[in-house]
C-alpha cells in the first residue's frame, strides 16, 4: 500500500502542471526562492548534520535539538531566539550558519544540511514564472554577482557540483560571471526533477480569497488562461517587475529605457540617472565597451548608494570603486561625466535631455537614455488590501538599520502576510539569496504544522 501510495503522489506531482486545478500551494515567481519551495514541497526534507559546527553560539543552541527530524520539525524560532546576523530574521540567520556555516570566514565550512527525499511528503503544489530563475535570467550574463558565488547556491545541490558536472573551471569563493547562477538555478530545478512542478511563460492575472477557503488564482498560459484552486499562496516574485519612473516629458520616447540589460551593440552616448547598483554595473560595462556616459543622481556623490558601498579601496570590488571615484572627482576619463546633485527634467526627440542642476536647466545630447532610479514588485494581481507593507523597513539581527526596502510585512515566524498567503525575499526586505534559504523552510514549516492541525 505504501508503495503505491508513493507511486500515485508521484504520478500526481509529475502531471499536476498539465492537467490539474487543484493544489495545496501556488507559488508566484520562480526565482531562487520559488526554486527551493518547489524543491521542499516536492518531498525534499533538511536534516541538519549532528558534526559539531563551527560557530560556538550555533553549536550551543544545536545540543539540545533532534537530529534525528527534518529542520522544519524543529521549534525553529525558539533555536534561532536571539541569533545575530546580517539578514532581518533569525530563522533565516539559523538556516543560513545550517546551509554555508561561517560563510563569512576566509574559508567557510561544508555544509550542515543533508537534504533526503520523503516522497510520501510531496504537497502538491505549482510554480507560476515567467522564467526559471526568475531576474537571474534576465540579467547580463557576463557581468559578476555581488556576492562569492557559493552565496547563490541552494540547498542539497552545490555551484561546485554543478560547475563539476558541466566541465567548469570557476572558482565558487570568488564572484562569477552571472549567467553561470542563471545557469545553475536551471539545472538545480532539473537536478531534482521539478520541471513538471513549473509554469514558465506565465504569469498570474489575479487572486482572490474563495468563501470556503483558500485562493482562486487566475493564471495566463501559453496556452490560455487557467482557473487554480490554491490552499495556500507564495509571493516570491521579487522586487524588480515595475521600474519607477520619474514622470517627465519625454519618458515614453523610444530612446529612453528603464532597464540595465544591455541588448545589442551599446549606443554611442548614454544618460544614465541613478546612482544605485543597477546604474553602476550599467556605467561600468559602457565604459569597458569604449562608450561615453553623462551620469546624473540627484544627491552630491559622497550621499549615494555606490560611494557609501564602494567608497572604500577594495580589491573585490575595484571596478565599483574606481566608479565611485569617477563620481567624486577623484579621478578623470574622457568617457565619463559626472553630474552630482542633479535632476533629469526631460528628453526630446533626437535625444537632446535637459538637466536640472542648482536650480538651472541645461541641454545635453545623448543616444540613448536609461533611467534606473529603483524598482517595485508587482502585486497588482492582488485586491487591495490584501497583504499591507510595514512601518518601517526595520533592523537586521544585528541591530543595524536593514538597508533593504521592505514591501510586505509578515509574521517573522511564519511568513505569513495574510490567512493562507505569504511572503519571502525581497518583497519582505531579504535580498540576499543565502538567507532565502530560511524563508522556504519557515513557509513550508508553517504549512505542514497548519495541515497536520486539520488531519
Amino acid at each position: 500500500r505504501r508503495c503505491a501510495a508513493v507511486i500515485a503522489s508521484c504520478r500526481a506531482m509529475a502531471s499536476i502542471a498539465a492537467t490539474c486545478q487543484h493544489v495545496e500551494v501556488l507559488v508566484v515567481g520562480g526565482g531562487p526562492s520559488g526554486i527551493l519551495l518547489s524543491l521542499l514541497l516536492s518531498g525534499y526534507k533538511g536534516f541538519a548534520k549532528s558534526a559539531p559546527h563551527p560557530d560556538a553560539e550555533v553549536a550551543r543552541r544545536l545540543q539540545n535539538v533532534n537530529f534525528a527530524v527534518p529542520v522544519t520539525d524543529w521549534d525553529l524560532a525558539k533555536v534561532a531566539r536571539g541569533l545575530q546576523g546580517r539578514a532581518n530574521n533569525e530563522i533565516c540567520v539559523l538556516l543560513d550558519q545550517l546551509h554555508l556555516p561561517s560563510a563569512e570566514s576566509v574559508h567557510g565550512h561544508p555544509s550542515m544540511l543533508d537534504m533526503r527525499r520523503v516522497a510520501t511528503d510531496a504537497v502538491p503544489h505549482l510554480v507560476v514564472t515567467d522564467t526559471v530563475g526568475g531576474m537571474w535570467d534576465a540579467m547580463n550574463g557576463t557581468w559578476a554577482t555581488l556576492s562569492p558565488g557559493s552565496w547563490m547556491q541552494l540547498p542539497g545541490w552545490s555551484l561546485d557540483a554543478f560547475l563539476s558536472s558541466t566541465g567548469g573551471t570557476a572558482k565558487t569563493q570568488t564572484r562569477l560571471e552571472r549567467s553561470i547562477v542563471a545557469e545553475y538555478y536551471k539545472a538545480y530545478v532539473s537536478h531534482f526533477d521539478l520541471d513538471n512542478s513549473f509554469l514558465s511563460r506565465s504569469r498570474v492575472d489575479s487572486v482572490e480569497r474563495r468563501d470556503q477557503g483558500g485562493w482562486t488564482v487566475e493564471v495566463q498560459t501559453p496556452d490560455g488562461k487557467r482557473t487554480i484552486h490554491a490552499e495556500n499562496v507564495v509571493l516570491a516574485g521579487g522586487s524588480y517587475s515595475v521600474p519607477r519612473r520619474l514622470s517627465i516629458p519625454g519618458e515614453e520616447l523610444s530612446c529612453v529605457s528603464h532597464r540595465s540589460k544591455l541588448i545589442g551593440p551599446p549606443a554611442g552616448t548614454t544618460l544614465v540617472v541613478g546612482a544605485g547598483l543597477s546604474a553602476a554595473d550599467l556605467i561600468i560595462a559602457l565604459l569597458r565597451a569604449g562608450k561615453r556616459v553623462i551620469h546624473i543622481f540627484r544627491t552630491p556623490a559622497d550621499q549615494t548608494k555606490v560611494v557609501d558601498k564602494f567608497g572604500g579601496f577594495s580589491q573585490m570590488y575595484l571596478e565599483y570603486f574606481h566608479l565611485s571615484e569617477l563620481m567624486k572627482g577623484k579621478m578623470a576619463s574622457e568617457l565619463y561625466q559626472a553630474w552630482p546633485s542633479s535632476e533629469l527634467a526631460g528628453v526630446e526627440e533626437g535625444g537632446r535631455c535637459s538637466v536640472r542642476q542648482d536650480g538651472h536647466l541645461q541641454y545635453v545630447q545623448a543616444d540613448e537614455v536609461r533611467i534606473l532610479v529603483g524598482s517595485s514588485p508587482d502585486l497588482s494581481f492582488l485586491p487591495e488590501g490584501t497583504v499591507s507593507p510595514p512601518l518601517t523597513h526595520g533592523r537586521l539581527t544585528s541591530g543595524a538599520l536593514n538597508p533593504h526596502e521592505v514591501f510586505v510585512d509578515v509574521d517573522p515566524g511564519t511568513f505569513e502576510a495574510a490567512p493562507g498567503m505569504f511572503a519571502v525575499g525581497p518583497l519582505r526586505g531579504a535580498n540576499f539569496v543565502r538567507f532565502l534559504v530560511g524563508d522556504a523552510f519557515g513557509v513550508v514549516r508553517a504549512i505542514e504544522r497548519r495541515k497536520n492541525r486539520e488531519v
